[in-house]
Formats: structure tokens, sequence, C-alpha cells
């Protein structure tokens, strides 16, 4: 299929163009790349909602269960189904491409004889929404029929960010719930933001609480805060690079990184030095090979902002060097290179077979989150 034509939307977008906004929400198997969306949320008034569950090929890690009150149960070793925690209600599952297809009819129900569909979401400036949306679009080749129907993303956060009576404020989903709708929630399984399709309708009333509306919310005013379909591919492609880092630099925590969470946590901090700094186990492995300690000094002093945390540089410098002394760990190839299993579309994913349940969070590394200076640059 040839590509279509992008519409780019900015704050000079003709008034006669005619968008609705609905907004989106995503439960997910994990907070990595290679993790999986097991339910789509969304909303539109008045009151055209859409809610669909998926069964994913992994697991669903330890905090996302307990984030969005869901789990998966398999029965006599191979028999899966979702559940909810709190009532054991099974849940009513599609695959991942019927689910999309269907979000698709909906949306265009939803656009009807409209321009086209702003689609908001709010997730924390976690990088969750997009990234895994657009992923899920590219395995199907659905990405250029989506976008006939969606001409942008907006981010709730950064419409609150920018008004100023929330500037000071928490803008996260719940504080930003509690402060203009006055609601609350304990954390427990069924409450109000555990499901994805209550989270798209409380984005919506809080962006007309913001915006200061009670009818439908006016594409005009949001058209600014619009990403384009070019600006979340190279989103995507900016995920896949950073995950691809994060995962060269396992091997070199890996040891750390098991021993409990008091340590792991630490291993996440050290590393967070080197992937700011853009540093990978090539880098590193070069800087030991010319000249060990000294050089893997000068690379993490000049580099990384560790410098500023004298305890701090010295600890990844030891870690580092410790771990080439020993051998690195890594396997190479006949040249010598260092191979690294680069990051995938489907990597991780199994065919049709589940990850094993014990697996949690702290037996693996979380993708880390580009931060504004990566992204800047």
């Amino acid at each position: 299929m040839a590509p279509v034509a992008e519409e780019i939307i900015s704050s000079s977008t003709p008034s006669g163009q005619n968008y609705k906004v609905a907004c989106i929400a995503l439960d997910l198997t994990g907070r990595k790349l290679i993790d999986e969306i097991c339910h789509i949320g969304a909303y539109c008034p008045p009151d055209k909602a859409f809610s669909q569950y998926v069964m994913p090929h992994r697991d669903i890690s330890r905090s996302a269960s307990i984030t969005f009150g869901i789990r998966i149960f398999t029965s006599f070793g191979r028999y899966r189904a979702l559940k909810d925690v709190k009532t054991m209600k099974t849940m009513k599952t599609k695959s991942e491409y019927s689910t999309l297809t269907d979000f698709m009819e909906w949306l265009k129900e939803i656009k009807g004889t409209s321009d086209g569909i702003l689609l908001a979401f709010h997730d924390n400036k976690n990088q969750t929404v997009t990234p895994f949306l657009m992923g899920a679009l590219e395995r199907y080749k659905m990405t250029d029929d989506f976008f006939q129907v969606v001409k942008g993303f907006v981010c709730c956060q950064d419409i609150a960010e920018d008004n100023p009576e929330l500037k000071t404020k928490p803008v996260t989903l719940r504080a930003l719930a509690k402060r203009l709708l006055q609601l609350e929630d304990n954390n427990s399984s069924g409450g109000v933001f555990h499901s994805a399709k209550d989270r798209a309708r409380i984005v919506y009333e809080l962006l007309q609480k913001i915006l200061e509306t009670e009818s439908d919310l006016n594409a005009a005013e949001l058209v600014k805060y619009a990403s384009t379909r070019s600006q979340e591919m190279e989103n995507l492609e900016n995920q896949r690079r950073l995950a691809e880092k994060v995962r060269s630099l396992r091997p070199i925590f890996a040891s750390k990184i098991r021993r409990g969470r008091k340590d792991r946590n630490r291993a996440v901090i050290l590393r967070r030095y080197l992937i700011d700094a853009k540093l990978d186990y090539e880098d590193l492995s070069k800087a030991f090979e010319s000249g060990q300690k000294e050089t893997v000094t000068e690379v993490v002093s000049t580099k990384t902002q560790a410098k500023k945390k004298e305890k701090d540089m010295e600890e990844l410098i030891d870690m580092i060097v410790t771990f080439f002394k020993d051998g690195g760990g890594a396997k190479r190839d006949m040249n010598g290179n260092v191979n690294v299993k680069k990051l995938g579309q489907g990597d991780g994913q199994p065919n049709g077979a589940s990850t094993s349940s014990t697996e949690t969070d702290e037996d693996e590394f979380e993708e880390a989150k580009e931060t504004p200076e990566i992204t800047a640059q």
C-alpha cells in the first residue's frame, strides 16, 4: 500500500477543518518496549466508548497486574484466561489484530463527516501510549489506514502544564483527577483508574475542566499541542534505539540487579548516567580495551553526570572495570565484535507460547525512559 500524504497539523490549520476529539488509554503487560497491549479503551461523547481486552502472548508483569487490576491465569499448563484480580471475572478477549480492526471501525464511526480525529491521552510522560499503539499498527500494516482517520495525538499533560493555575501543581492523572474532578482512588483493584476505558473518559473530562467547557471539546484549542505521524514514528524509532542501548548494558549490571530491590534500584540509578550520556556496551568495551581503568575513568568523568556525585562515579567505574576484567561475559563473533541482540518488532514474543508465570520486573531490566536531555539532542 502506498503511503498516504501526511497532513501537517499546526496552529495555522485552516479554521474550515473540522476535527473531533477522542481520548484513548492502554493497559499493557509491562513497561518494556517488547511488552504488549492487553486492553484498549477509548471515549468520545456522547457516551460513545470503546473497550476491548486483548490476549497477549506474554504474561502480565507483577507491577502491571497491580496497576491495571488484571492477570493471566493458566490452567493445565495450556489454557490461558485474562481475569480481573478482584472479582476473578474472565474478560472476553480478542487477538491484537482483531482488536485493532474493531478500534479502527470505531474511529471511522466517530469521525463521521468530520475531517478527522485528534486522539488525546495521558500517560504521565512515560511514553507508553503512542509507541505501543504505533508499534502494534506497524506490525499489521495498518498505519496508513489509521492516519487517514486520526490526524494527530495530543498529550493531556502538555495542556495541563501550559495552564497558569496548574503549572506549579502535580499533573499526573491521579493528581489532576483529584484536584479537578474530585476523584480519589485507594489504588486497590477495581478502582476508577484501573480500566483503560475509565481512564480514557477521565482524560476527556479533565480536558473539559482545563479548557473550561462543558460541551464537546473544541479541536481548535488542542491543535497546537498535536503531534503528527512523522513525529510519532520518529519517537517510536528513538524508543527502539534507546531500548537497544539499554539491553546492551544489561550484562554489566545483571549481577547487581538480581540481588534484591535495593541493589536493583541502585543499579538503575547508575545505569541512568550511561543512558543519558548515550554510552552503550560497545563504547565501554572499547574504552576498557584501550586503557583499562584509566580510560574508563576518563569516559565516565567527562561524558556522564556521575562526576557531580563522587560516590556514584567511583561505584560506576568499579562496576564497569570489574565486569570487563572478569571477561565481560559477552559472546563475540569471528571479527571480535560483541553480539548484542537487537530489539525487533517481534522480539520477546514467542509464537503462541506464554512467558513464565513467575516472571517479574525484578528479573529483568526495565526499559529506561528517555530523558529530556536525550530528546532534545
